[in-house]
């Protein structure tokens, strides 16, 4: 069980990295969303800020509740995100 909860860290770690990154460094696929949703990009910046913490926050004994709510907290918005603004075809 145990082996199964740090793959699960280091992929969620992956991932957060990766869409944190690409947020700070202005990728225009990365920041659509953002604007589609009428948020100024400042927003798309304080979400990769949020999501690096997230990611560094989950290995931090102390802090990887709170690390945990907030990457639940981005990733129910962007499935909100999905849900009303994107088509499925």
């Amino acid at each position: 069980m145990k082996a199964i909860t740090w793959i699960a860290m280091i992929i969620v770690t992956l991932v957060m990295l990766m869409g944190g990154v690409m947020k700070l460094t202005g990728n225009e696929m990365a920041m659509a969303s953002f604007a589609v949703l009428g948020l100024p990009a400042l927003f798309g910046t304080f979400i990769g800020i949020c999501e690096i913490a997230g990611a560094l926050g989950i290995w931090y004994r102390p802090t990887s509740r709170y690390a945990a709510m907030g990457i639940a907290a981005i990733m129910l918005g962007a499935v909100y995100y999905h849900v009303v603004h994107t088509p499925i075809t």
